[in-house]
């Protein structure tokens, strides 16, 4: 082992502040869904009259093959070459210890004990299965009210309680199939972007992006999509980039797009979606139907009396300006709609001059 760097207690310490103590809480839930666990209970208790929290979580997976993994930064990880397991860079447990004064592991491996004098101990005692970590983690009541708050928000794949009580996994409004965008790593341990076919779950609830049922960021999209797959993340894990939040988007709108209220057809996600060229003629045909209604037509710049003559008759005509660009390329695309000149043809002007009626009115 290379003896270059040493790692700065505090200094590690703010960089999980940045991201809150939630996301202590979802390292370690990931990482214990990720150990094959049937169950995850998780404790977290204030400690009276101190800014400190005693956490515990136990489960009962697969534990520590290797103990040295649980103080060692970016040791490589046995879960970044699996697409369906959240792991990448050995650092979750790391980030946690960096705020807590006092932790023990237990594992299949061995114990150890994060002595609050800085000491490391080593037990030869071992589970015979699964992990269980407790510690005394640095926490405001705030701070603790949030944990709470955003245990809640995660989707569980296996039997996961908080303070008692079960995670509900709420019933999913569309499940999907669709590629997109991952990160496996090589044989030499380095993360490689590739594209593969991986499954989408949509909740209803407010927009959120969640990797395997762990929170990333929120969304526009009014809808909690989870991907059941390795995201392209920053490394801080709290966000993605814009491509692959228009490919979600796009495969989003494919599968919901029979959902759409007026108010959602119109939101600035699904416009862009339906500009998308993944997107489907039927999802393309569900937001102009939702905006403008059963019966639409193409405003014909140069011809006023067509555009009339379909107002007359109970058309929405959709002026230009009203849909991008690359919307207006897929309606084309697709056939979706006519102008209003080709469904109202104007009259010719000799056939006017000889005409005993409007051919507006009728009259």
């Amino acid at each position: 082992m290379s003896n270059w760097f040493s790692v700065d207690k505090a200094g590690l310490a703010a960089v999980l502040e940045r991201r809150g103590k939630a996301f202590a809480l979802f390292e370690l839930v990931q990482n214990a869904w990720d150990s094959g666990a049937e169950r995850v209970s998780v404790t977290l208790t204030p400690i009276p009259g101190q800014a400190y929290a005693q956490l515990e979580i136990d489960d009962n997976g697969e534990g520590f093959a290797d103990l040295s993994h649980a103080h060692t930064m970016f040791a490589r990880s046995t879960r970044a070459d699996d697409a369906e397991k959240r792991g990448r860079f050995n650092l979750g447990e790391k980030l946690v210890l960096s705020v807590c004064r006092w932790a023990a592991i237990e594992t299949t491996s061995g114990t150890l004990e994060f002595c609050n004098t800085g000491n490391l101990r080593r037990g030869s005692d071992k589970r015979e299965s699964g992990t269980r970590f407790v510690a005394e983690i640095k926490m405001t009541r705030d701070e603790y009210g949030e944990c709470c708050e955003a245990m809640r928000r995660l989707i569980p794949p296996v039997a996961t309680t908080f303070n008692g009580a079960e995670i509900e996994r709420p019933d999913s409004i569309a499940r999907f199939d669709t590629k997109l965008p991952t990160e496996i790593a090589d044989a030499d341990g380095l993360l490689r972007r590739t594209t593969r076919l991986g499954t989408v779950e949509v909740y209803e609830g407010n927009g959120e992006l969640l990797e395997l049922g762990i929170p990333v960021c929120e969304t526009t999209n009014g809808y909690r999509v989870n991907v059941l797959q390795k995201v392209p993340l920053n490394m801080e894990r709290d966000n993605v980039t814009p491509a692959f939040l228009r490919t979600i988007q796009a495969a989003l709108l494919n599968n919901v797009h029979d959902r759409l209220s007026p108010e959602e057809a119109s939101m600035p996600w699904a416009q862009e979606a339906a500009g998308d060229a993944r997107a489907t003629p039927a999802a393309v045909k569900a937001v102009i139907k939702a905006r403008f209604g059963e019966r639409a037509v193409v405003a014909t710049p140069n011809d006023p009396m067509a555009n009339a003559a379909a107002e007359a008759a109970g058309f929405t005509v959709i002026p230009g300006g009203s849909l991008s660009a690359d919307a207006w390329a897929n309606i084309r695309k697709h056939n979706l709609l006519l102008p209003a000149s080709q469904v109202f043809p104007t009259p010719k002007p000799e056939a006017l001059a000889n005409a005993t009626r409007c051919p507006m009115c009728g009259r």
